[in-house]
């Protein structure tokens, strides 16, 4: 890297960004990315492509061990004026040497906690489970509410429905 801050006091860290402006804009650090090979080169990122990784690192007595990270990643094909993105936590269990995807937020507004974060046939506003159709869902549909339950040998084992237009559970 171009930039290492490292020491055994108070001062070894990066601790303040202050913006000190009579308005209401707001302090922003960029991380950027783009797949050019020059400084300046602004060539389009691709589906996939990492934008940017916060890891959070703690000392096992041998190492710098990643504990967590939170990742922008292109979802989809950017354009003009147009960066589809996800954003992913993770998380490591004891005992294990390297992070999982716990969250993620959908660049179309969804929510997937704890699961395999593949996209369901029906609506995914909000996943909480485990990997395949486990756990539950919970989503808009047409003129109303689903809670959904499943789990591996049942897409919809169960649902709780509300009906706007009736105002019937």
């Amino acid at each position: 890297g171009k930039l290492q801050v490292e020491g055994t006091g108070n001062t070894s860290r990066l601790t303040q960004f202050i913006h000190n402006t009579n308005a209401a804009s707001q302090h922003i650090v960029i991380i950027g990315k783009t797949r050019g090979t020059s400084v300046g080169s602004y060539t389009v990122v691709q589906n996939s492509d990492y934008l940017g990784t916060l890891s959070f690192q703690g000392a096992d007595g041998d190492a710098m061990i990643e504990g967590a990270r939170i990742d922008a990643l292109v979802s989809g094909t950017p354009g003009n004026q147009d960066m589809p993105t996800v954003l992913t936590f993770g998380t490591t269990a004891d005992g294990a040497s390297s992070t999982t995807e716990r969250m993620r937020i959908t660049s179309a507004g969804g929510v997937h906690i704890g699961n395999t974060f593949s996209a369901h046939a029906e609506g995914d506003d909000l996943v909480v489970g485990g990997a395949g159709w486990r756990g539950m869902t919970i989503y808009g549909e047409g003129g109303g509410g689903v809670i959904q339950f499943a789990d591996d040998a049942d897409n919809r084992v169960g649902q709780i429905i509300y009906v706007h237009s009736s105002n019937e559970l």
